[in-house]
């Protein structure tokens, strides 16, 4: 092989360019405020790369960023396949924060409705877990991440509340079900390529200055634009 060849197909190593953060939403993600309605603000972020990439995985800036963004709002609860617990069992220590399992109704179960593990952390090393984690898949709208004080226990939800919290039509549902624990609700956006935000308006601007915080310290500009520039941005630069 020449030296010529092997400069001609050498791979670039893609990178996380800038984070791009949207308030206005496509209708399909704004949720049909049924019921009681709490004030929320609602956002998409996506992330421009320097290259495309066969690895669909959220790159590991994007993990860092947005596990210490929520780590520092609140406690993270999210879908965990590696938590070892009974059924039923009440919040359990664990490396790194607590766990526990919500199991399904007899009637649901029957219709093969899978259990939720949950893990509870501060800890943005182990929030991280949730981009990767085969049976929960980020990529295929399988994950989502749960925002609480950082006061106080854990969230004690039921198997109906985090199984409506995948659907974006039940967003206001949701929050109105936990009265001020739940801070912010995170889940996949469009294919996996998006992080979908529901915020409390009362804490909104504090997460996103923890966002903004988050992104300077790995040297990634963080843009806030306008619903159509963000539906016209360019998500792989190629970069000569």
């Amino acid at each position: 092989m020449t030296g010529g060849h092997q400069t001609n197909t050498r791979q670039r190593v893609p990178h996380v360019v800038a984070l791009i953060l949207t308030h206005i939403l496509p209708s399909s993600l704004t949720g049909s405020g049924a019921g009681r309605r709490p004030s929320l603000e609602k956002a998409i972020l996506g992330w421009v790369m320097s290259h495309d990439s066969v690895d669909a995985a959220v790159p590991g800036d994007v993990q860092r960023i947005l596990a210490t963004t929520l780590c520092r709002a609140g406690r993270v609860t999210f879908l965990d396949s590696t938590v070892d617990l009974a059924p039923g069992t009440p919040w359990s220590a664990v490396p790194g924060g607590s766990a526990r399992v919500l199991a399904p109704a007899r009637f649901q179960a029957l219709i093969r409705r899978p259990v939720f593990p949950l893990r509870c952390t501060r800890d943005p090393e182990v929030t991280r877990q949730l981009f990767d984690d085969a049976a929960f898949p980020w990529l295929q709208g399988g994950q989502l991440a749960l925002v609480t004080p950082h006061e106080g226990v854990p969230i004690d939800p039921e198997y109906s509340f985090v199984d409506a919290a995948f659907d974006p039509s039940r967003v206001e549902e949701v929050f109105g079900a936990t009265k001020d624990t739940l801070l912010a609700l995170m889940r996949p956006g469009p294919d996996g390529d998006f992080a979908h935000f529901a915020v409390r308006t009362e804490v909104a601007a504090l997460l996103w200055d923890r966002l903004s915080a988050s992104c300077e310290e790995m040297s990634i500009p963080l843009r806030v634009v306008d619903g159509p520039e963000f539906s016209q941005t360019r998500w792989i630069v190629q970069e000569d």
